[in-house]
């Protein structure tokens, strides 16, 4: 009894299933149209009703709030963070080293690929009741390590080891 099922190009469409609902993407959807409406009021309104933010704290935290909040840990979890990010970062730049740009000769023609690094890289650190310092670590230090000039962590809240590791890894806001 065979498991896989042919489709024809023709039934492509028929077969896909949206991963996201449509009451999803409405919430969504209304949610970015009010932030391009209203620019960082409505960012704000956001960040308040979510509790993440109070209306007189800022919305972008620098390297002064970064730094701050790795001077203020505990030395042994300062340790571990930054034992991590040397790892991190080891295995971060041999990966980068081992991928080269590779072209392929084929029947009636070539293939292959071209490594291109970006000048700017988000990286997304979860928050609420369990950060994920180990999130802030591995997205910022592998974009450094893919020398990108600028990295950007975007984070529910202002958790004091997101802020840290945000230090750590050399994020700049």
């Amino acid at each position: 009894m065979t498991l896989l099922k042919s489709v024809l190009p023709s039934q492509v469409e028929q077969v896909i299933k949206s991963v996201v609902s449509d009451q999803v993407l409405d919430q969504a959807r209304a949610i970015v149209d009010r932030v391009r409406r209203e620019g960082e009021a409505g960012v704000r309104a956001y960040a308040m009703q979510f509790c993440e933010r109070t209306p007189d704290q800022p919305l972008v935290l620098g390297p002064d709030a970064m730094r701050g909040a790795y001077d203020a840990m505990d030395p042994i979890d300062r340790a571990a963070l930054q034992r991590a990010a040397e790892r991190i970062e080891h295995f971060a730049l041999a990966q980068r080293d081992s991928i080269k740009d590779m072209t392929l000769e084929v029947p009636g023609g070539q293939a292959g690929y071209t490594v291109e690094p970006v000048s700017v890289a988000g990286c997304y650190a979860p928050a609420g009741r369990y950060p994920l310092p180990s999130s802030v670590l591995m997205t910022v230090i592998t974009a450094r390590a893919a020398s990108c000039s600028r990295v950007v962590v975007a984070s529910p809240g202002a958790n004091p080891v997101t802020l840290a590791a945000a230090y750590i890894a050399g994020a700049d806001e």
